[in-house]
């Protein structure tokens, strides 16, 4: 296994739990940068911060908001070509280990939620949205304000 930054879809309900546990996430794999080999580290880690923003609004309902969290953490490859970022996660994440949280702006929540139900519209306007940076020290303000 290897370190790697993981970025990962979360509840809001994860925000205030001791330790996160996701069982897949998102890395710069090497499949990943043979697939954009024209693009530098700061768009490969937006392509899997959008990925898994992408997995929150497959897997999350009834939340305004995406959320993401960006970690280090083992993991071992799981990609495929159609999904060549995807990662195991071994062991649970400690709040230590985390370098930021991503949240949607409030302006965002009508095309989250329209997402959620299917709306390819709203999805594609999704990915326009840049996600607000957080710090792990805010996550319990951000669970508050979100709910």
């Amino acid at each position: 296994m290897a370190t790697s930054r993981v970025f990962f879809s979360i509840e809001r309900q994860n925000l205030i739990e001791p330790q996160l546990s996701p069982l897949l996430a998102h890395a710069v794999t090497a499949g990943l940068t043979a697939a954009f080999a024209d693009e530098g580290d700061e768009e490969l880690d937006l392509i899997v911060q959008l990925a898994a923003a992408d997995d929150n609004l497959r897997t999350v309902s009834n939340e305004r908001s995406r959320l993401v969290v960006a970690a280090d953490a083992e993991v071992e490859p799981a990609g495929s070509d159609e999904d060549p970022s995807l990662v195991t996660v071994r062991e649970p994440i400690a709040w230590a280990k985390v370098a930021a949280i991503f949240a949607d702006a409030p302006e965002a929540a009508d095309d989250v939620l329209r997402a959620r139900t299917g709306d390819e519209a709203a999805w594609d306007a999704c990915a326009g949205w840049e996600m607000l940076w957080y710090h792990p020290s805010e996550r319990t303000k951000l669970a508050e304000d979100l709910a």
